[in-house]
């Protein structure tokens, strides 16, 4: 079955994709330190069109990772989250 093209959701980019990620995980990780991460989370609802709160944040990953069957995309730094299991 084909959608109309206006019924169909936009096409988000890899750039953006990394963009929005490295947004998320920078207000999980202010979140998980215990700093304030209002600003940076009002600043995303308002670039992304969206009211999320904290806890979208802070269980982000762990819901992407139920609904698919891919793992959270590994840090370019070479950090690990104190919320993701380390892996083997």
């Amino acid at each position: 079955m084909e959608l109309r093209p206006e019924l169909c959701p936009p096409v988000v980019g890899p750039q953006r994709i990394a963009e929005l990620c490295t947004a998320i995980e920078t207000i999980a990780g202010l979140l998980e330190r215990g700093e304030s991460a209002d600003a940076a989370i009002a600043g995303f609802n308002a670039e992304t069109g969206h009211d999320y709160t904290a806890d979208y944040f802070l269980t982000y990953w762990k819901s992407r990772n139920s609904r698919t069957s891919r793992s959270r995309p590994p840090d370019p730094h070479g950090r690990r989250s104190r919320t993701s299991p380390a892996t083997s």
